[in-house]
């Protein structure tokens, strides 16, 4: 009897990121791990090492990383850049998906919640709409 590929399918949505040297880089590190377990993510040191490694959903990594650019830590602004230059671009059955979920969002709201480009967002829109 074969297992069923749900955690294949399940981290098929996670992305990671390594965070090397987490807690030295950051001020009032527990609050953002806080923040950060709110949003969806899980963060975990890599064995003993200062390296952590952040896991987090594809369609929360935007929300996650405009909560952080809306607080007041200032020391918290590297995490933002890293999770943007680490990120993979959103596909359009991703896009498709979300679109599914919330059928009522505008193209700038998609290219927000995705990361995707405008255009990109405006053709699984189309495609969303007339399919």
């Amino acid at each position: 009897m074969k297992p069923k590929p749900r955690k294949a399918q399940a981290s098929s949505n996670l992305q990671s990121f390594t965070l090397n040297s987490f807690v030295r880089r950051t001020d009032n590190t527990d609050e953002l791990k806080l923040l950060i377990q709110q949003h969806g993510g899980e963060l975990k040191r890599k064995g003993r090492s200062r390296n952590w490694q952040l896991s987090v959903l594809n369609s929360n990594i935007r929300i996650l990383m405009s909560a952080i650019s809306r607080s007041d830590q200032s020391s918290w602004q590297w995490l933002v850049k890293q999770l943007d230059a680490q990120q993979s671009p959103a596909t359009m059955a991703e896009l498709l998906a979300l679109l599914s979920e919330h059928p009522e969002l505008s193209p700038s709201q998609l290219v927000e919640r995705s990361g995707c480009d405008l255009a990109l967002a405006r053709a699984a829109i189309d495609q969303f709409e007339f399919s």
